[in-house]
């Protein structure tokens, strides 16, 4: 046989042996995951037992991508509160259960799953920490950052922000007629975070080309949210590469990591200012780093630049998301019902504003009884979060009605289920302020499923600055100006109709836009 027919033939042969061999394994792993894995009991689609691509279908898909959130709604209708979601992984629609998953650390201990902890990009962060004991030291070492003593120093800062949001919304009424709202929070939130966190805001809302540029970025990261949530090393990867290919290949998302460099740099000056110098002395806009660095709960390997700047990168982008997201279906909400909301709500705000420019504290707001309802039901009702959160128990086995899960099982459950939950909250589609007022004889039943933050040790660090905004930036704003909405509705512009990690709206979307009455 020729040397040529017979290296032709080895090779067909060997590609044959690795097809095979191939086929065989995916055959033994498939027969072992539906009758032999320890989840094999559990009830839920056998695709979806068999592989993980069946999620990455509905998120995946081009002409709806994002959409397993509504598969998943399917599942439990069909299978009941205890579905199989993938081949290692359960979730939960049982609103009573949140309290047996998410816990504090007194209750439990609760590693994050890995897929979950990497998607965001920032593995050495808190919000990227897999194992419970490590994540309780990193909070602690955030925490004093976002008490409600800090955030309550951010109040200068809000109001002189939302003086410049006015600014904008009446120059672009006056030019366009109409201002778009979710562009204008966001410039709102970014300068907002990072004036709070380091002493020096983006100054977003001074410059609109800087505006826009980021609002095409917000929306090109969401994008490849279904994507990173199927292959979580992708973002991990993605801005590890130089930033000139991530420039070259996608310009839009080259600002997410220019950001995450530029703040690489910062805590690397924090971090050197902070060994050589007083403390004390420490440049203002190096305050987050500062305290991260003079935390005792955390030692020498814990301070170092690049994990610190994660811990920032983190809070920076998932923070933002929220009050963006937060603020803009705020506005919806509160102009869509004018008529019944509003009354109230200027009758309350002229006692502690007579003038529209008076800046009352924090405190003052929060006595408000109307408003503050105004408050928590916007944050029930828009909560963004719209992808579960699994967790492992490595500990204890888990109790949820029949079913008793095994010790080491990712479980997940999605907030947003628990807050629109029909057998807990009335008509939850609903914009009710009135549910959180005193004398609603039901106030004690659903207080318990407030969960806008989430629940237990990994509920969000950045609550306490999130609520200050919310009321002192609310305040203001509807306090100087009689607005109405424009061409504006819930189906197209609030309703969430993808899971980009928080929730987002049709592609369609003008956005919430709004005029002067």
């Amino acid at each position: 046989m020729p040397l040529s027919t017979m290296f032709t033939y080895l090779t067909a042969h060997l590609w044959w042996s690795v097809a095979a061999a191939f086929a065989v394994y995916w055959a033994a792993i498939t027969v072992y995951r539906l009758y032999f894995h320890p989840l094999a009991r559990y009830p839920g689609p056998k695709l979806a037992a068999a592989s993980k691509w069946y999620e990455a279908y509905f998120d995946l898909r081009p002409h709806r991508p994002g959409t397993f959130f509504e598969e998943l709604q399917r599942m439990h209708e069909v299978y009941g509160p205890v579905v199989r979601v993938n081949p290692d992984e359960l979730h939960i629609n049982d609103s009573t259960f949140v309290e047996k998953l998410y816990v504090n650390p007194i209750n439990g201990v609760r590693n994050k799953y890995p897929p979950s902890a990497l998607m965001i990009g920032a593995p050495d962060s808190g919000a990227g920490t897999i194992h419970h004991e490590i994540h309780r030291k990193r909070r602690l070492a955030v925490g004093a950052k976002f008490s409600k003593q800090e955030a309550a120093t951010a109040t200068d800062l809000i109001y002189d922000n939302v003086e410049l949001v006015l600014k904008n919304v009446d120059r672009h009424i006056k030019e366009r007629g109409v201002a778009e709202m979710r562009i204008n929070w966001m410039a709102f939130s970014f300068d907002t975070l990072s004036g709070f966190l380091f002493g020096k805001p983006m100054c977003m809302l001074e410059d609109e080309e800087m505006t826009e540029a980021w609002f095409r970025t917000v929306k090109a990261v969401a994008v490849t949210t279904p994507f990173a949530k199927q292959f979580p090393w992708f973002i991990p990867t993605a801005l590890k590469l130089p930033l000139w290919v991530i420039n070259a290949v996608w310009p839009d998302v080259a600002r997410i990591a220019k950001l995450r460099w530029d703040l690489d740099d910062q805590a690397a000056e924090a971090a050197s200012q902070f060994a050589t110098e007083d403390p004390e002395k420490l440049s203002t806009h190096r305050e987050f780093f500062r305290t991260i660095l003079s935390s005792p709960a955390i030692g020498a390997q814990e301070k170092k630049p690049q994990r610190i700047a994660q811990e920032a990168f983190a809070v920076m982008v998932a923070g933002n998301d929220a009050i963006m997201w937060t603020f803009a279906t705020g506005t919806y909400y509160i102009l869509a019902n004018k008529e019944r909301i509003m009354p109230r709500l200027r009758e309350e705000l002229l006692q502690v504003m007579p003038n529209p420019h008076d800046r009352p504290s924090i405190v003052e707001l929060e006595q408000l009884p109307w408003f503050s309802a105004i408050i928590k039901e916007l944050l029930r009702i828009s909560a963004p979060l719209l992808s579960r959160l699994p967790v492992i128990a490595p500990d204890d086995d888990l109790q949820c009605g029949e079913w008793t899960i095994p010790a080491g099982t990712p479980v997940a459950m999605t907030y947003r289920n628990v807050t629109m939950d029909p057998k807990i909250f009335k008509d939850p589609e609903a914009f009710l302020p009135e549910r959180w007022l005193s004398d609603n004889p039901e106030l004690a039943d659903i207080s318990p499923y407030h969960l806008p933050f989430g629940r237990g040790s990994r509920m969000c660090v950045g609550m306490n600055v999130a609520t200050t905004a919310l009321h002192v930036g609310l305040a203001a704003f509807f306090r100087r100006h009689d607005f109405v909405l424009h061409d504006t509705t819930y189906e197209m512009d609030v309703k969430m109709v993808r899971d980009c990690f928080s929730g987002d709206t049709s592609h369609e979307s003008k956005g919430v836009r709004i005029k002067y009455a």
